[in-house]
Parts: structure tokens; sequence; C-alpha cells
């Protein structure tokens, strides 16, 4: 019996972990677990590596097969033994490129690879904030719908009530029409913000796949407070996307001193052996071929340029880099803290104010000194305030997790 018991509890504990709510940081991380974004970038991290030793070797030495001097006419013609000059040979050729040429090939590879891996960290963040995003995407239209059914219940435990002094003849047709009307609209409200959590949570969907349809965890979590501007400002030197661009710095200037090399002359080794007719002795021949690098004008001295014009390009691109984060950081330091004191003030002054208004005006009306409609006004203004309320909530979070994408080192 027990046995059964605890095999039946070790089967539910993945259906009660999925049934936990979903945290924005829940969906950070899911993000991250088998993403073919990801497992494609390290592929490539791999590829560059790999490539970094092949590149760095000798060229592959190369056979030759060949007649040499074979009569065509004559008496001995298409003879490959009775001509004293025929030969049948074979040769082993290993070409030598200048030893820089190697090491910079060799080395250009292994900076492919440190560029793979400056975008993999890159992906991984982004990755992490646009899950984080796309939750927030659906944890607003949730918690908006949440407070329009709030605001229904009110509504119909009021219209309740004016069924009841209808009968007693304290409330008219009228009165009850005017609720009604205000309960189907927010019915229609509903109908909308449900279509924007549906597709809110398909865009979750693409990062964490069928998780997305869990309950998202509320209230919004508490997020500290970023650090000084300055400090951030001074941090995003060590952001990816900077580390990609330096990358691609780095290359270019590879590209240069490859271009420079190649003023130096490679060269080349070839043994062969020919096999004559019976009457000769056989031949060894060696060798040794060097390359000519004597119209540079339009070859190396062009190449060589083009390769420092793209290293130029690179370098103003990462400027171009620095300066976009620089400006995003600065606007989401600038939404972080606007949003936060508009929270605040809605949290200790408007929200407070919007309800002691609705108290007043249902008790205005339930003493005869007030209408319905004003309770209607006072209800909807309070959910409006609200709805309000939590987009501000909703925005700020969104400034924050664009912070933490700008200045964050987490890995």
């Amino acid at each position: 019996m027990f046995l059964r018991t605890f095999v039946a509890a070790l089967c539910a504990l993945p259906a009660l972990a999925s049934a936990q709510p979903l945290g924005i940081d829940d969906a950070a991380a899911l993000a991250l677990i088998n993403q073919p974004l990801i497992a494609g970038q390290q592929a490539g991290v791999e590829a560059a590596r790999q490539n970094g030793v092949a590149e760095s070797q000798l060229p592959d030495p190369r056979l030759k097969l060949g007649i040499n001097n074979l009569p065509i006419n004559g008496a001995d013609q298409y003879s490959l033994t009775r001509d004293f000059m025929t030969m049948r040979s074979i040769a082993i050729e290993q070409m030598f490129p200048a030893a820089d040429k190697r090491r910079l090939k060799g080395e250009r590879a292994t900076l492919e690879a440190d560029l793979a891996l400056a975008e993999l960290e890159n992906l991984r963040r982004s990755i992490r904030r646009d899950a984080r995003m796309a939750w927030l995407g659906a944890y607003y239209p949730a918690q908006a719908a949440a407070l329009m059914k709030a605001a229904l219940d009110f509504y119909a435990r009021e219209r309740e009530a004016l069924e009841a002094a209808l009968r007693g003849g304290r409330a008219t047709l009228a009165d009850i029409s005017k609720i009604s009307v205000e309960i189907e609209m927010q019915h229609d409200r509903l109908i909308e913000i449900a279509g924007q959590e549906r597709r809110a949570r398909a865009e979750l969907a693409r990062w964490i796949g069928s998780d997305a349809n869990r309950e998202l965890s509320a209230p919004l979590p508490t997020m500290r407070p970023p650090a000084a501007l300055a400090a951030l400002r001074e941090g995003l030197h060590g952001h990816p996307q900077l580390g990609t661009a330096r990358s691609e710095i780095a290359l270019a200037e590879n590209d240069v001193q490859q271009a420079s090399a190649a003023y130096k002359a490679d060269w080349s080794v070839e043994l062969a052996y020919a096999k004559r007719g019976p009457a000769y002795s056989d031949m060894v021949s060696v060798q040794v071929g060097i390359e000519l690098p004597l119209f540079t004008a339009n070859r190396q001295d062009r190449r060589l340029a083009s390769r420092r014009a793209a290293k130029d390009k690179h370098e103003q691109q990462h400027e171009n880099h620095r300066r976009m984060l620089l400006a995003e950081l600065d606007a989401a330091y600038t939404n972080w803290e606007t949003l936060s004191a508009r929270v605040e003030r809605f949290e200790r002054d408007v929200l407070r104010e919007a309800a002691r208004r609705v108290e007043a005006a249902l008790a205005g009306y339930r003493s005869g000194r007030g209408d319905l409609a004003a309770v209607i006004a006072a209800q909807r203004s309070e959910l409006e305030l609200q709805t309000q309320h939590l987009l501000l909530q909703v925005e700020r979070a969104r400034a924050r997790v664009q912070l933490d994408y700008l200045a964050s080192h987490e890995g």
C-alpha cells in the first residue's frame, strides 16, 4: 500500500511542478533550455575552433604522374622504352607558404571563434530579455482581466441590490438598464483583453513552448533599484554587443596583417622519380619553386588598402554601437526613474482618492442624496486608474529588464 502511494506521489510531481505559477525569471531560464538559437551558435563556435587547427597546417602535398618526351612519329612512335628521353615519372610536391601566412590564418580562425563566443553571449542575454518582455506582455492583459472581473463582481452585486429594490418600489428599470449596459461594456472589454492575452502567450510560447500556458505569478516581483547611471555607463564597455564589435576589429586587423604578409614569397619543393627504358638508367629530380611578387601595384597594394579600409569601417561601427547603447541606457534609466515616481504617486495618492470617490458615491446613492450614474462613473474611473497603474508597473518592469540587458554581467 505504501509503495503504491509513494509511486503515485512520484508520478504526480511533474504535474504539480507544471502547475506552479510561472514567474518572469522562470520564463528567462526556460528560454535558455533546449534553445535552437543557442545550440546553433555553440556549433558555430566549435566549427571555428576546429578550423583554427586546420588553417595553421601546411597545405596537403601534391602527387604528380606523367609521361615525358613520348615519341609521336618515326620508328619509336608511342614507345615508352626505346627512346632514351622517354620517361614515366612520379613526383611529390610540397608547398611551403611563408610562416607568417600560416600563423595568421590560424590566428584568424581563433579570432572567428572569439567572435562566435561574443555573439553567443549576446544571444543568451537577448533571449533572456526577450523572454522577460514576452512574459510582461502576457502579464498585463491577465492582470487587467482580473481587475475587470472584480469590477464586474461589483456591478453584479449592485444589480442584484437594484432588482431587490425594484421589487420594493425603491428603484426603477432605468437604474437596472444603466448598470446592465455597464456590465455588457465590461464584458466586451474582457473579450478584447482576452485576445490580447492569447496573442501575448503565443509570443511567449515562441521562447518557452507549452509552459507559456501556465498561470503567471502575481504580483510583479520587487525589482531592486539599478546602480547609479554613471556606474552603468562605465560598465557598458563589457556589453557583448561591443565585444562582438571588438572581435570584428581584431579580425579586420588580422586581414590587414595577412595582406601585408602577401608581399612575402611562398616556395615549394618537388621530388620526382623518372623511369626510362631497360637500356637506360632511371633518374631523380629535385626542384625548388619560389613565387615572385614583383607586380604589386594592382594586387598586393590594392588588397592591403582594401583591408585597411575595412578595418576603419569596423572601428566606426564599434563607435556607433557604443553611442547607440549609451543612448538606450540613458533612455531606459530615465524611463525607470519616471515610471517609478509615477507608480509611487499612484499608490500613495491617486488610487486612494479613487477608492474614496467610489465609497462617497455609493454612500450618497444609498442615502438618496446621489444617483446611480455617479456610482457607475466613480467605479469606471477607479477601474481605469487601476488599469493605468498596472500598465505603469509593467512599463517600469520593462525599463528594468532593458537596464539588465544593457548593464547586467550575468552569464
